[in-house]
């Protein structure tokens, strides 16, 4: 037993965290039985009752009619409200073990207790992995991630936990994200990335509130599936507005929920923007005006696009270690660039000097 008595709370959570970790390098597997599987049930059972609702089974009811689901990675968040959501998926997997089709969990918590300055899209982590079959080994997974959750502003990582999900378990069939309508997603400008169907369960859905549309719109643009207590609508049609945000679902009477998310002021500060280092042109192009810090380095690049120019806040560029001879003229552009790097190219002693005198307001590294 953990003598943490008369330590403070802090302390307290440090040790635990320890704990379980310790806990989770155990490599040997359980060895199943009907009274380890009773075990772990009455277990989970307890942690839903302990917090959620007995009443909300909106995982376990999707899963239950979608037993053709197989080889399925479960991308879950895991925080807040979201604990029971999980549980249940992990529930209806303990009780169907032999067939529920589950082999893979992605949990994630927005950060691990990471201040939101220093969140970056696609690195905020707090995402962790464990097969289906190691049950009491998720269990206590789900114990750590919630220890080390809690931390920062309300959006999620959803996006990273689904590309980290695949890279850590590429051989799976099925996307599952089980997603917080409540929460906004802070990477969306990721799912490009994404090229295989996403199911997404919407947990915490109501008819005042609506549908998130950031959840819609993953659903749609990777081709997948939204899935409700008891609807599953696949081949989703949707209505735009004149911002190009999902206004209605098309054959459905759903609400669909305030576009806020969508609206990156209203999500992130200035100071997630200005410590960031875009390293992917699209990306930064995606929120132009915001763009501080491009690395473009050691990305073998031979060319580099005109729409460099629409940067107009940009104030540090690194092309170093490429196969660049010339840039565009649109370079001129970028009127507040303090710092441009070019060593490792093929850039002349002349071109140099043209730079120079078309950006003379920037060191050029070379």
């Amino acid at each position: 037993m953990l003598d943490i008595k008369a330590r403070n709370p802090k302390e307290k959570t440090e040790i635990i965290i320890d704990y379980f970790e310790e806990l989770l390098k155990d490599t040997v597997a359980s060895e199943f039985s009907p009274d380890f599987l009773k075990n772990q049930i009455d277990i989970i059972n307890q942690f839903i009752r302990t917090y959620g609702s007995n009443n909300d089974t909106i995982v376990y009811k999707v899963f239950d009619r979608n037993r053709k689901w197989k080889n399925a990675l479960i991308v879950a968040d895991w925080t807040g409200s979201m604990y029971q959501h999980g549980a249940q998926a992990l529930l209806w997997h303990s009780l169907n073990f032999e067939t529920s089709g589950l082999e893979y969990f992605t949990l994630f918590n927005d950060g691990d207790l990471k201040p939101t300055k220093s969140k970056k899209i696609g690195e905020t982590d707090g995402v962790y992995f464990e097969k289906a079959d190691n049950i009491d080994k998720i269990i206590k997974l789900y114990q750590l991630i919630m220890l080390k959750g809690e931390g920062g502003d309300g959006p999620e990582n959803d996006i990273e936990g689904i590309l980290k999900g695949m890279e850590k378990y590429p051989m799976h069939s099925e996307i599952i994200l089980i997603a917080d309508n409540n929460a906004c997603v802070r990477d969306m400008e990721l799912l490009k990335y994404i090229d295989k169907p996403v199911r997404v369960i919407i947990c915490g859905y109501n008819n005042m509130q609506g549908i998130n549309p950031q959840y819609l719109h993953i659903a749609k643009e990777t081709g997948g599936s939204l899935h409700t207590m008891d609807f599953d609508i696949h081949n989703l049609q949707v209505e735009l507005n004149k911002k190009g945000v999902i206004n209605s679902l098309i054959g459905y009477d759903f609400k669909i929920g305030s576009s806020d998310c969508y609206n990156l002021r209203s999500v992130y500060t200035e100071s997630n923007f200005e410590n960031r280092i875009y390293t992917n042109l699209d990306s930064a192009e995606s929120v132009k005006k915001r763009v501080i810090f491009l690395d473009l380095s050691s990305q073998s690049i031979e060319e580099i696009p005109t729409k460099i120019g629409e940067l107009k806040k940009l104030e540090i560029l690194d092309l170093s270690d490429n196969t660049l001879s010339e840039l565009p003229k649109q370079i001129s552009r970028l009127r507040k660039l303090k710092t441009l790097r070019l060593s490792g190219n093929n850039f002349t002693n002349d071109y140099i000097d043209y730079l120079k005198k078309i950006l003379p307001n920037t060191t050029i590294e070379n």
